[in-house]
């Protein structure tokens, strides 16, 4: 999407973000669909779903915005003062640097 754009380049790259977790979703979603047999749900069902996503999915919304927040707003304010293949390097080792990170974390 950022190649067919020359103007806006920070708002295009959020909106690649956006676009692409829904495309994830809703795959996902799909593939999920078809390996469950059992479409008829009931009140119960609905009822454990529900505090399930509310004591563990409402809070992981704050989780991930902060993670998404802080791998890109610094790119957002930096972006006017450096040039393009600048920022593609700073883009480039912070994502390394992350999955390093990530990888010893668990260690």
């Amino acid at each position: 999407m950022l190649e067919f754009y020359q103007t806006d380049l920070v708002e295009k790259r959020i909106l690649a973000i956006l676009i692409s977790n829904v495309f994830v979703a809703l795959l996902s979603y799909l593939i999920y669909r078809k390996r469950v047999n059992n479409k008829k749900f009931y009140f119960l069902q609905y009822k454990t779903a529900f505090f399930y996503i509310m004591s563990f999915g409402f809070p992981m919304i704050f989780h991930h915005g902060s993670f998404f927040i802080k791998g890109q707003l610094d790119r957002i304010f930096i972006f006017h003062r450096f040039s393009e293949a600048e920022l593609g390097l700073y883009a480039m080792s912070a994502n390394c640097i992350y999955l390093i990170s990530f990888y010893f974390s668990d260690k």
